[in-house]
C-alpha cells in the first residue's frame, strides 16, 4: 500500500474547510484549518495563544447562539398562527379533532413556497452553529495535542542530555526533571490551565440547556 502525508492530505482539504456566517457584532469568515492547525517549531507561542483563541471562540458561539435563537422564534412566530388556522379549518370540514400530521401536511402544501424558504434558514443556522460548536470542540484537541507535545520535545531534551552530557547537567537534573513531569513550564502551564478552564465551562453551559 502506498503511503501518504497526512499533513499533505489535509491541505488538500483546506478549501472545503472555509465557513462564513453572522453573528449580532461581526461577520465571521475563517478557514478552519488555519485556525486549528498547529506550528510544531513555535510551540511556545501556539501555547501562549491559545486560551485567547479558546475565549474568542466561545464568544463567537455565544453569539451564534443568540443569533440561531431568534431565527428559530421568527419561524415559530410565522408558523403558529397558520397551523391554528390550518387546525381549526380542518375541524370545522370535518367535524372532528385532526391530528398533528394532518395540520403539517396542509401548512406545508398549502404554503409550500415561503414553507421551505423558512425550513432552509433554521436548517442552515442549525447547521452553522453545529461548525462553530465544532470549532471549539476542535480547540480542545488542538489543546490537548499541544500538552503532549510539549511533553514529547521536554523528554526529548533531557535523553539528549543524558546521551550527550553537559558540564551543567548535575546541577541541570532536578530542573529539567520538573519540566518532563509538567511537559511545561510555568507560565505555559497558566495557559493552558485558562483554556482549559475556558473549555469547562463551555461543556457546563451546553449541558445546563
Amino acid at each position: 500500500m502506498e503511503g501518504y502525508n497526512l499533513l499533505e492530505l489535509m491541505g488538500t482539504r483546506r478549501d472545503a474547510m472555509q465557513i462564513a456566517f453572522d453573528t449580532h457584532t461581526e461577520h465571521i469568515s475563517v478557514n478552519v484549518f488555519d485556525e486549528l492547525k498547529i506550528d510544531v517549531n513555535d510551540l511556545d507561542t501556539e501555547l501562549a495563544a491559545l486560551p485567547s483563541q479558546v475565549a474568542y471562540w466561545i464568544g463567537v458561539l455565544a453569539r451564534f447562539e443568540l443569533v440561531v435563537s431568534e431565527i428559530k422564534r421568527e419561524y415559530d412566530n410565522w408558523y403558529a398562527p397558520i397551523y391554528d388556522s390550518v387546525f381549526n379549518d380542518l375541524e370545522r370540514q370535518t367535524g372532528r379533532r385532526p391530528n398533528i400530521n394532518s395540520v403539517e401536511y396542509m401548512v406545508r402544501k398549502n404554503y409550500s413556497t415561503e414553507y421551505n424558504e423558512k425550513q432552509v434558514i433554521v436548517t442552515q443556522a442549525d447547521s452553522d452553529f453545529k461548525i462553530v460548536a465544532g470549532v471549539v470542540e476542535g480547540l480542545r484537541v488542538k489543546m490537548q495535542s499541544l500538552i503532549q507535545l510539549a511533553k514529547r520535545i521536554t523528554e526529548a531534551d533531557f535523553q539528549d542530555n543524558l546521551k550527550f552530557g553537559n558540564d551543567n547537567f548535575s546541577q541541570r537534573t532536578p530542573y529539567v526533571r520538573e519540566r518532563m513531569s509538567s511537559g511545561m513550564s510555568s507560565s505555559t502551564n497558566q495557559a493552558v490551565d485558562e483554556a482549559k478552564n475556558a473549555m469547562r465551562e463551555i461543556r457546563r453551559k451546553g449541558s445546563e440547556s
